[in-house]
């Protein structure tokens, strides 16, 4: 199903790795059997997905999606024109947002990105978003209406895991998306999270403010050094 996603993006992820979590809680396979085979139908479809990028290229791609239901060329030009001002951080953190999650494979195959780099941020991206709804479902048990009320809100969040450094990049992906963060404290300074207050050493704590918490505004600045063409991204509370 997972595959499928990948490959047909309005079929929602949202829903089917909740579902996952919870056959696990239920006793069907054990959470890491979920976890493993969910992200490995992710690699597959995204794979794909590389692979029609690579033989079709980007007009006669347009002229397939103009054929398929619920798909827009507007959809995959947005993809490609992150992808093109991103690169491979585009297809780490594309796995964690809508329909961005599955077209950006198309492009990192047009331009024909090495499938080894392509995999393996292919596979952490996957697993990260994966992960948080896998555990949702499981946690949740009994109560899985919760994820299915809740499952507008969490897939246009993106979560971000690790220490200032880490914080910065996702922004610098986000910028310009009007997609929201979630931060997880797992770095050794994380300064940003404690100016928002956050608890550090409580992932799950942190894991519900991010879905369910108040928005907090930060403003994202970004420097262009003329000499040598750097890009630096730098956040401010205001």
């Amino acid at each position: 199903a997972i595959a499928l996603e990948n490959l047909f993006p309005p079929l929602p992820s949202e829903i089917v790795l909740p579902l996952a979590g919870l056959a696990a809680n239920r006793g069907a396979f054990t959470l890491a059997e979920a976890l493993f085979w969910t992200t490995a139908g992710s690699v597959v479809g995204a794979f794909a997905l590389y692979g029609i990028g690579a033989v079709l290229g980007l007009d006669r791609l347009h002229a397939l999606v103009k054929r398929l239901p619920l798909l827009h060329v507007d959809d995959v030009d947005r993809t490609v024109a992150w992808f093109g001002r991103h690169g491979g951080k585009a297809v780490f953190f594309g796995r964690m947002l809508p329909i961005f999650r599955s077209l950006i494979s198309i492009p990192a195959g047009v331009v024909r990105m090495p499938l080894w780099r392509f995999g393996l941020l292919t596979l952490a991206g996957s697993f990260v978003w994966n992960t948080v709804f896998v555990l949702s479902g499981y946690v949740l048990g009994a109560q899985w209406h919760i994820v299915e009320e809740y499952a507008g809100i969490l897939q246009y969040v993106v979560i971000a895991a690790g220490g200032d450094g880490t914080i910065r990049a996702v922004a610098s992906a986000l910028t310009g998306t009007a997609t929201p963060m979630g931060i997880i404290p797992m770095g050794t300074g994380n300064l940003l999270a404690r100016n928002l207050d956050l608890v550090l050493d409580k992932p799950e704590w942190a894991i519900r403010i991010a879905l369910w918490g108040r928005n907090r505004d930060v403003d994202v600045g970004v420097a262009q050094i003329s000499r040598g063409g750097d890009r630096h991204v730098f956040m401010v509370m205001t």
